[in-house]
């Protein structure tokens, strides 16, 4: 790995955890590492993409991070994460049909054993969070059970609150009541 892939790296993960204008000066600086890359590969594209992400603003700064990240795929179609995050982009300005295409593309597979179980958890979710604004409550009904049946058997901590489950559902639905169940008592102890 050259140099200055190295240095592009290094500037992400320093991304990842800055906070205010450090963030902001990271950002530019990636953008300038990989402005400089004759050849910028899926990965690279996507880092772009994903620096844009965590800093939008507004609906242009994600399709601006939207744009990096179907770079990215056109560079390499397998890139899951490209297209998680596409699918993300999608759902983040309710696009919903194009975001459930998107994630339905993500190979959760891969996901689920290369990543923390909170984002194979929450892709679950946001599956049946598209097929609700989509009108399909049963198979969002379906998505939302397999996620409460994480929650059932895995620690609270290892997974990220179901607020797309509880913006769907009302507080009398049974999936609903559970989760809540289940969080309070998490938080209760």
């Amino acid at each position: 790995m050259s140099d200055h892939k190295k240095l592009l790296y290094k500037k992400h993960d320093q991304f990842d955890v800055a906070e205010g204008e450090l963030r902001t000066l990271l950002k530019y600086e990636i953008k300038t590492l990989i402005e400089e890359l004759k050849l910028p590969d899926a990965q690279d594209l996507h880092i772009l993409g994903l620096v844009h992400y965590h800093t939008s603003v507004d609906i242009h700064d994600i399709e601006k991070a939207h744009d990096y990240f179907l770079s990215a795929l056109k560079k390499n179609q397998d890139y899951y994460m490209a297209r998680l995050y596409s699918a993300h982009c999608f759902h983040d300005i309710n696009k919903y049909g194009l975001a459930l295409e998107e994630y339905l593309k993500v190979d959760d597979e891969k996901l689920r054993s290369e990543f923390a179980l909170w984002r194979f958890v929450k892709l679950q979710e946001q599956i049946g969070f598209c097929y609700f604004k989509l009108g399909e409550k049963c198979k969002a009904s379906s998505y939302f059970n397999s996620v409460l049946e994480f929650y059932r058997k895995e620690n609270f901590d290892e997974l990220v609150d179901p607020v797309e489950i509880y913006e769907c559902l009302k507080p009398s639905n049974p999936i609903f009541r559970e989760l809540k169940g289940i969080e309070r008592a998490y938080y209760d102890n």
